[in-house]
Order: structure tokens, then sequence, then C-alpha cells
């Protein structure tokens, strides 16, 4: 099949299956039962599967009368520690992802800016590398938070790779997430072209945000000649550390191709969005979309004869090099969020200037 038309099974199937409903065995095991040929889809409904993953309704439901007086002593115990938990304790925002990416609460320094949260992986094909089987593409499930988490927008997430022939991961399994990052890897020389869009999780309609920051992280060479790099299409504007270790070029296709100069090792890499030393913000740059529905990126990386070197890429939806703080303290207590050592450069302001001065961010106007 072309790519579109395997672009458009994946999201166009999707959406006509959950818009039906959700099913009793929920939105995972629908999505891989319209993914994946019919043999395929019926082995993950076998009766010991849905016993584990979806009968525990029914088991606690048949301990609770085999066990009632117990449960009924253990349940007055834990509804006081919960009570007393909830009164001793500092008061805490709700957590409003599954896999804890970030918890709302005093302590986030981007808590202020909208999020687009990573919650899980559904489903894993990207560029039909696998692990799972059926149409090609990438799906996650993701929750649009508005500043300070005051809305949740439950939305899907596919990512869809354009140059299949061209597209080696390292490790197919570990696509997706890493941690509190999104994750994409590839082995040295080559790229992926992906396609990013959003979707409401309830009915599969397209979404569109009036504005959405996304970070990319740890931008750094292999023994100086592994060079990684990022191309992003339609950004409005992008920030970088005041020392930036990454180059901007402009290209004439409408990409800004972000790359790095500077080696790495795996012991610098960040573990926190929101947490960057000086080093892990220079080799990071946030990117923001206005009218945002989706986006087209490349990542990639050059190769060196006899060189066997992966590279991991990580990103978020948040705009982590205006709010991240450092490891060691506050970069500044005037700005407890951060964000007071980095540029931010407006893509209409480049379209009119003939060179922009690093640091002190000086347009050079063009006069033609």
């Amino acid at each position: 099949l072309a790519q579109a038309q395997v672009t458009n099974r994946l999201s166009t199937a999707t959406r006509k299956q959950l818009a039906a409903g959700s099913g009793q065995h929920g939105d995972r095991i629908q999505l891989r039962r319209l993914m994946l040929p019919f043999s395929d889809a019926e082995s993950t409904l076998q009766p010991e599967s849905s016993e584990i993953l979806y009968g525990t309704h029914r088991h606690l439901s048949g301990q609770w009368v085999k066990y009632g007086k117990l449960s009924a002593v253990v349940f007055v115990f834990m509804a006081a520690g919960a009570l007393y938990a909830t009164h001793s304790g500092p008061k805490q925002f709700p957590v409003v992802d599954a896999l804890g990416l970030e918890q709302l609460n005093s302590d986030d320094p981007c808590a202020a800016y909208a999020f687009l949260d990573l919650v899980k992986v559904v489903y894993n094909n990207l560029g039909n590398k696998g692990p799972d089987k059926g149409p090609e593409g990438l799906v996650y499930e993701a929750n649009a938070l508005t500043p300070n988490g005051a809305t949740s927008r439950p939305l899907y997430i596919t990512v869809n790779c354009t140059n299949l022939d061209e597209y080696t991961p390292y490790s197919a399994e570990e696509v997706g997430l890493a941690g509190k990052f999104g994750s994409f890897n590839l082995k040295e020389g080559t790229k992926a072209h992906l396609i990013f869009k959003i979707y409401d999780k309830d009915t599969w309609a397209p979404v569109r945000i009036n504005s959405q920051q996304f970070s990319f992280f740890d931008l750094d060479t292999h023994i100086g000649e592994v060079v990684e790099y990022v191309k992003l299409k339609g950004i409005t504007s992008y920030t970088v550390s005041t020392n930036t270790e990454i180059n901007i070029t402009q290209d004439t296709d409408g990409f800004y191709t972000f790359t790095a100069t500077q080696e790495g090792t795996g012991a610098d890499n960040p573990t926190n969005p929101t947490l960057l030393t000086t080093q892990q913000k220079n080799r990071a740059v946030t990117v923001d979309f206005q009218n945002f529905d989706g986006f087209e990126a490349e990542f990639g990386t050059t190769a060196v004869d006899g060189s066997i070197s992966p590279r991991w890429f990580k990103w978020v939806g948040r705009p982590s090099l205006l709010c991240a703080q450092n490891p060691n303290g506050i970069l500044d207590p005037q700005n407890p969020g951060g964000g007071s050592d980095v540029n931010t450069v407006t893509v209409e302001e480049e379209r009119n200037c003939w060179f922009i001065v690093p640091i002190f961010n000086w347009c050079f106007p063009k006069f033609w």
C-alpha cells in the first residue's frame, strides 16, 4: 500500500472503531482488535488474559463476599488513615496522569504553562518495525492540560513514519516512552521522518489547540563525528539557552534544523524535563506552534565508518527551557520558574533579519 493509505488506515479505522464504543475490554483491546489481523486480534482476548486484565472487579467482588468481615475492618482502618493523611500533610493538586509524569502541585515549576502529557503508549508499530503487528504507526494516550491543570482533555496522539525504507530503530521495543519523556531511537547514519497528529480520545475527531510548546533534549555528538539533529516544520518561535551548543539553520523547505555540536555521554542525559543542568539546557530547544493540530519532524544522525552508536531522542509537550529549574538551585531568585538564561526567537522576526546576533538577540534587518 502507498504510505498515505497506510497512514489513513491507522487513523480512520481506529476513529470508527472507538466511536462505536469502548467495548467490554477497553480501548487497548479495541485498538489491538482493529489494527491486528483477525486471528491475532482474537488471540489478545484469551480467557486467561481477560481474567487477569479485565476480571479485576469480579475477583475483588468475590473476595469481598468471602471475606466480608475482614474486609470491612481493613476498610475502616484504611479510611481512617486516609483521613489523617488528608488533614495532616501538605495540600496537593490532584494527580492528573497515570504515569505521574508531572504531579501538578506547588513543586512543579512548569505548572503555569500548557502541558501535553503523555500517559501511555497504546499501540506501537512505528515504521512497521513492531513490536505490535498491524498498520504502521504509533499511538499515545495523552492529556491536554491547561495552565495549572485547570482543565484536562483526553487525547490520542498518532505518529506515522513516512520514510519506511530508511527508518532503522536501534530498539523498536523502546520507542514511545522513556521515563518522563517521549522517546525515539535510531541506529547511527539513519533518520525518521515523522508526522504527529492529535485527536479527541472519545470521538477521534481532529483537535486544534491555540498554542502548544514542545521541548527536545540531549542533542549531542558521539566522538565528535556521529551528530544528532532534529528538523521541525511549522514552528512560530524557538527558544535556546544563551550559551546554546546547538547550531540552528533555516531550510528552504520550511524546516528549522537544530544540530548538535558538542560530544556527550549517557551520564549527562536529563532524567526530569523540569530539572535541567546548565549543560542540559545548552543541548535542548523549546519550540512553539500556534493553531496546533500536529507537526512534521525529522530525527536523524550522521554516520562514521566502523562505529556502532545508537542514538536516543527525548521530548516532552511543555516549554522546559522557559520554566525548568537547576538541580543545584533556582537559576534566578526573581524568576523562580527559570527561563532567565534563554533567548526566544520568533520565526516571523527571523524572516525579516539578514542574521540575528546570538546572546544579544539583535536583528540585522534585510533591506530588500
